[in-house]
Formats: structure tokens, C-alpha cells, sequence
């Protein structure tokens, strides 16, 4: 197992191997939560096989990926609560995205690929997001970059403070 995130009461997110794919005897990973000596598996979004958890906010609710192979770029952002299981959190128009963050006000931040008529390539831009349980959420806000094609969101704070890296040209 891996840890990624920690909440201020003891509570760990991260990954654990549940099973192995019949076929290779490759350990399958699931996004987990790490709590009083348990572990929970949060499983994947469907068609898909791994996922991973990043973050864990003060009410247990958690951000990460959900993707076809371990910590792959083509995964989708998911928010996980135990009232709602994991719940795709949509792109910014390309094919997939990641969170990585999470506040107590279930505001979450990460990356998602951005379709661009403009450009004949995708970008990747951080994004800030509304808790999928607030009253009219609406999706990905795109933070933009410094001048270049790529930016990710790592953090935020209860501020909606987001704090990450982007390139410039």
C-alpha cells in the first residue's frame, strides 16, 4: 500500500493492492482509506481498473484517479464521500484529468486535459472545482498557466487558495 494524504484526525488515503487480474497475477489497485486500523477500498470509476486517492479532507471525503493502468495519464478526476461513493468529476474537454486536493469545504483541486480549436495539440490545465454535493456545483474552473501549455493544481486552502506548477512557454 501507499499513503498520499492525511486529514487532521489520523485519517490516511493512498492505494493498496485488493486482487490480481486473473490473467497476469498483476496486483490490481484500489484507492483506499486508512482509518483506526482498517482499511476501506474505495474501488474505480466504471471501466475502469486502478484508482488512487490523494487527498482527505476534516468530513473523510477524498480526491484522486481512476484509470486503466496504475497511475496513468489518461485516468479520470474522481470525489469519493461514503453517501455518494466515487462520482467522476468531468474534464475541462479533453479525455481525462486528476485531483489531487481537497478542503474542508469540499472545494478540489488537480489537472484535467483542455481541448483547444486553437491548437492542434491538448493542454493540460489545473482546475478548481466546487464539491460535487454543493447546491448548483457546476464543474471545472480552468486556473489557466503562466504562458505555457501545461499547469496542475496540488493544493488548496480554505481559502480556495490553489497552490501548484506551470510551464511558461
Amino acid at each position: 500500500s501507499r499513503a498520499f494524504g492525511i486529514n487532521n484526525i489520523g485519517a490516511v488515503v493512498g492505494d493498496a493492492a485488493f486482487a490480481t487480474a486473473s490473467t497476469t497475477d498483476t496486483p490490481i489497485r484500489h484507492a483506499a482509506l486508512f482509518n483506526n486500523g482498517s482499511v476501506k477500498d474505495l474501488g474505480t470509476l466504471k471501466k475502469q481498473t486502478f484508482s488512487r486517492a490523494n487527498s482527505i479532507n476534516g468530513f473523510n471525503q477524498v480526491v484522486g484517479f481512476s484509470g486503466p493502468s496504475l497511475d496513468s495519464p489518461k485516468s479520470r478526476a474522481f470525489f469519493w464521500s461514503t453517501s455518494t461513493g466515487m462520482v467522476d468529476l468531468g474534464t475541462l474537454g479533453g479525455a481525462y484529468a486528476q485531483a489531487f486536493a481537497i478542503n474542508d469545504a469540499g472545494s478540489i483541486t488537480g489537472n484535467s486535459q483542455v481541448r483547444s480549436s486553437a491548437t492542434a495539440t491538448d493542454a493540460v490545465h489545473a482546475f478548481l472545482a466546487p464539491s460535487p454535493l454543493a447546491a448548483g456545483a457546476i464543474g471545472m474552473r480552468d486556473l489557466g498557466t503562466l504562458g505555457g501549455a501545461f499547469s496542475y493544481g496540488m493544493a488548496i486552502n480554505s481559502n480556495n487558495h490553489v497552490v501548484g506548477y506551470s510551464t511558461i512557454n
